[in-house]
C-alpha cells in the first residue's frame, strides 16, 4: 500500500511540475512582446578616449542625478541643496596609440553656476603612448542663493591632439627671446642662423 502511495505522489509531482512547464511554454509562444530593461552603452574602440568617469569620495551639499562619459566627453547633472556644493570625480583616458597625445583644451557647456578644477593634470601635459592617465575633476557649484529650479548640467569636452610645436611650452629665460611657445622659439632661430 506505501509504494502504491508513493508512485502516486510521484505521478501527481510529476503531473504538476509538467503542467507549470506546459503553461510557461504555452505563455512564452503566444506572447508576442519581449520586455529588457536597463541601459545599454556601446563604447566604440579608439586610439585615444575617455574609457572611466567615477566619484570619488563623497559629495558635499549637492545629489548627483547621473553622470557619464563618452569618447571625448564627461556629463554630470546634479541638484544642490546649498549655495556651495562640490563633488570630485576619477576620468580616465586610454591612449592605445603608438604616439603621445595631449589635452590641448576642455571646452565647458551647461550651467554657467558650475565651474570645474583639474587635479593631477595641466592642459598640455603628456598622455603617454600606449598607456592611461588617471585625473581628478572637481565640480563647484557657487551662487549667492539658491534658484527655485535647482537642477544643474554640465558637460566638459576635451581636445585630443598629438603634440605639435605651437602647443609645447618654452621657456625663454636663458634664451633672451620673448618667445613661449617652441614653435615660436624655432623661429626666431632660424632667422638668426640665415
Amino acid at each position: 500500500m506505501k509504494t502504491m502511495k508513493k508512485k502516486l505522489d510521484k505521478i501527481i509531482l510529476l503531473a504538476i511540475v509538467g503542467v507549470i512547464f506546459a503553461t510557461s511554454i504555452g505563455y512564452s509562444a503566444l506572447n508576442s512582446k519581449l520586455m529588457i530593461s536597463g541601459n545599454l552603452t556601446y563604447r566604440p574602440d579608439q586610439e585615444i578616449r575617455v574609457t572611466g568617469f567615477f566619484q570619488k569620495g563623497t559629495t558635499s551639499n549637492m545629489t548627483v542625478e547621473y553622470a557619464d562619459y563618452s569618447k571625448k566627453e564627461v556629463k554630470l547633472g546634479f541638484t544642490p541643496s546649498a549655495t556651495t556644493a562640490t563633488v570630485t570625480y576619477e576620468v580616465t583616458v586610454q591612449n592605445k596609440s603608438n604616439s603621445p597625445y595631449v589635452i590641448s583644451e576642455i571646452t565647458k557647456s551647461g550651467s554657467a553656476d558650475v565651474t570645474y578644477t583639474l587635479g593631477d593634470y595641466k592642459i598640455g601635459q603628456g598622455l603617454g603612448k600606449n598607456s592611461s592617465t588617471t585625473f581628478t575633476i572637481t565640480f563647484k557649484y557657487n551662487v549667492s542663493s539658491l534658484p527655485q529650479n535647482r537642477a544643474q548640467a554640465t558637460e566638459l569636452t576635451f581636445t585630443f591632439v598629438k603634440p605639435y610645436a605651437e602647443i609645447l611650452k618654452y621657456n625663454n629665460k636663458n634664451s633672451g627671446t620673448s618667445c613661449t611657445n617652441v614653435q615660436c622659439a624655432l623661429d626666431e632661430l632660424y632667422e638668426k642662423l640665415r
